[in-house]
């Protein structure tokens, strides 16, 4: 497995299965997903690929609505 905390560059970007979620925890809603994108993938003969969010979007959304709540008051 490799991770990337940004994105990487285009002559990196090889062609690949990918989905996009915040994967905080692999419940059974997560291993259908996965299941799904392997089947795909192996269909296609790519990679998997999983993109995934840090910090966690509800965390940096409320952090950016507190920002802005201060802001305006």
């Amino acid at each position: 497995m490799e991770v990337f905390r940004r994105l990487p560059p285009p002559d990196r970007r090889d062609p690949c299965a990918l989905t996009i979620g915040n994967f905080d925890g692999v419940h059974s809603g997560h291993r259908a997903v996965l299941g799904q994108l392997r089947r795909r993938a192996d269909e296609l003969g790519l990679p998997t690929c999983v993109l995934t969010f840090e910090p966690h979007p509800r965390e940096y959304f409320a952090a950016l609505a507190a920002a802005q709540d201060a802001r305006a008051a």
